[in-house]
């Protein structure tokens, strides 16, 4: 359990972006989409168990704090013992500059 809360905060930080403040959804609804879409594009990455992919298109912050065969060996060992994605779905999204 201790594995899939690293593995979750990991892909929290690694999707977030590194600035000082939040930005309003109604000034930026082209950016939440992109962001949206991204986030997607980088957990098929992982659920296809390309995890040395999925580092190399994280942020910049992320690939400095987490080595990339660390997250090959965690990522590996958290994410194949779920199996198969069956489904997911978009519950929310807030486009923010900073982590929260």
């Amino acid at each position: 359990m201790k594995m899939i809360h690293v593995l979750l905060l990991s892909i929290t930080v690694a999707l977030c972006a590194c600035g000082k403040q939040e930005v309003s959804e109604e000034k930026t609804p082209g950016k939440e989409q992109a962001a949206v879409k991204a986030a997607e594009q980088w957990l098929k990455l992982m659920d296809m168990g390309e995890y040395c992919m999925s580092w190399e298109e994280s942020a910049s912050f992320f690939r400095g704090v987490v080595p990339k065969s660390q997250w090959d060996h965690t990522a590996a060992a958290v994410r194949k013992p779920l199996g198969e994605m069956v489904s997911r779905k978009v519950k929310s999204s807030k486009y923010m500059t900073a982590l929260p």
